[in-house]
């Protein structure tokens, strides 16, 4: 969500303070780069420099970061971060020293792609390529849109399903002991988080057979914002769920002996494998929310080209 100004922006308004709202976005920009490499820097420290030592029966164990792949995953992707924003942060300072305004395409086009690290290729669309019979792609395009949301509403449904209705009952020293997904709380993370995709995918589902229908053409930009902005953010949050959930799955399936933590895979089989497919199963579906994202990406970008004399049409 960087460089909101750069297909609308005071280049391309007429009569706009081209250099005032450009310092103004660019001093936003290296704040928020600043702390973003602030904040970043310290969380690898944090993490790197995070030991301990307990005695245990007389033997020493010595608990560190390295101990953890995710904690390790951690600390290289903020370090990454830091450097990243660290290198932004002064071209942002030059660029304000020079007073000069970002117009070099290809250039934002690289920040944008950097900052989000997918969507490239969004640049190219039928809104900007001289020519293309605009309707006929985007019929193209809501159908492979339709058809992915179709794929994420199902996949996220049954993920959810899978792992909310798994439960196993183990009988230790005449106790029962019942695993459910609400003992931990990565689980409970997925579920929710697949339940809001499904519920979100199916609403934007009907939006596009609606359109179908109708055989409109999405030429709404504050529309086209809200559509790119949620399924950002419910790709984010798709990603997220799943890599906290595997990372937990991976404590339980294999353990961690540095740590004293048993393998409870070995007490809970049936729970465990059910959870490996509610997980595998939501991967999938944070894949296609990733590349609807990349569709509805395509679908704002295409307003802001160099066709500007467009017949206004709501869906």
């Amino acid at each position: 969500m960087s460089y909101l100004g750069v297909g609308v922006s005071p280049g391309n308004v007429a009569g706009a303070p081209t250099k005032l709202n450009e310092g103004k976005v660019r001093l936003t920009e290296l704040i928020l780069r600043c702390f973003v490499c602030a904040l970043a820097l310290i969380s690898a420290i944090l993490v790197a420099t995070d030991t301990q030592v307990k005695e245990v029966f007389t033997i020493q164990k010595k608990a560190k970061y390295t101990d953890m792949k995710a904690l390790v995953l951690l600390v290289v992707v903020n370090g990454i971060a830091a450097a990243y924003s660290l290198v932004h942060g002064v071209r942002c300072v030059v660029g304000m020293m020079k007073g000069s305004v970002l117009f070099s395409k290809p250039l934002a086009w690289a920040i944008f792609s950097g900052d989000q690290m997918s969507y490239l290729g969004v640049g190219v669309s039928p809104g900007n390529v001289a020519g293309a019979p605009t309707k006929l792609n985007e019929g193209k395009v809501r159908l492979t849109e339709l058809i992915l949301r179709c794929f994420v509403c199902a996949l996220a449904l049954i993920s959810a399903i899978l792992v909310a209705t798994d439960t196993q009952v183990k009988e230790v020293f005449t106790i029962q002991k019942k695993a459910k997904y609400t003992d931990m709380k990565a689980l409970v993370l997925l579920v929710v988080v697949n339940g809001i995709a499904a519920a979100y995918s199916l609403v934007h589902g009907v939006r596009c057979v609606v359109g179908m229908m109708k055989g409109s053409v999405l030429f709404s930009k504050p529309l086209a914002w809200a559509i790119f902005s949620g399924d950002q953010a419910v790709a984010y949050l798709t990603v997220a769920s799943v890599g906290a959930a595997a990372q937990s799955a991976a404590f339980a399936k294999l353990g961690k002996p540095e740590l004293q933590w048993m393998k409870i895979c070995t007490m809970y089989g049936k729970f465990c494998n059910q959870v490996g497919e509610g997980i595998a199963t939501a991967l999938l579906a944070s894949i296609g929310m990733v590349m609807i994202s990349c569709i509805s990406a395509f679908g704002l970008f295409r307003l802001y080209g160099g066709n500007k004399a467009r017949q206004s049409s709501l869906w």
